[in-house]
């Protein structure tokens, strides 16, 4: 699990913590205050990741980059399924009181990845960081979009 905490620590730069059996860090998904992604390895050996806030498995997925993970850990020599798997446990709130303790439905949830993109992308950023030339600005961009509306201005 070390190498997946290293991994997501340096991706995020946030420092995860010790937390009962495994760490908790700030969740890369949303603008997190106080660390709500838990990340914990199963009695199998798979890392399981869950956001106590909320965040979808694609947001998660996005943030951190888990095929960006899967190319990382294949190109480093070790066996990868295109298959990850998330907990996802939302609390249940129809309970009349709680009682000193929480309920949550828990789903295991299967998210494929396909990480055939990032080794041509990692190709093309150190391509356009190599260049004397400024790539042109996107469309789905928000600071180029603001940059365009400032010099309309003036």
């Amino acid at each position: 699990m070390k190498p997946v905490l290293a991994l997501i620590s340096a991706r995020t730069g946030f420092n995860p913590k010790s937390s009962g059996n495994g760490f908790i860090i700030l969740c890369p998904a949303h603008d997190d205050k106080n660390p709500s992604l838990s990340i914990v390895e199963g009695d199998d050996g798979k890392v399981l990741i869950t956001c106590h806030a909320g965040c979808s498995i694609n947001d998660i997925c996005s943030a951190i980059g888990i095929e960006v993970y899967q190319w990382l850990f294949r190109k480093n020599g070790f066996k990868v399924s295109n298959i990850s798997y998330f907990v996802y446990c939302n609390g249940k709130k129809e309970a009349d009181r709680f009682d000193k303790k929480l309920d949550f439905d828990i789903s295991l949830l299967p998210y494929e990845g396909n990480d055939s993109w990032v080794e041509k992308m990692i190709t093309k950023a150190h391509e356009c960081l190599q260049s004397d030339n400024i790539p042109p600005h996107g469309k789905s961009c928000d600071y180029c979009q603001y940059v365009l509306s400032v010099l309309e201005v003036l």
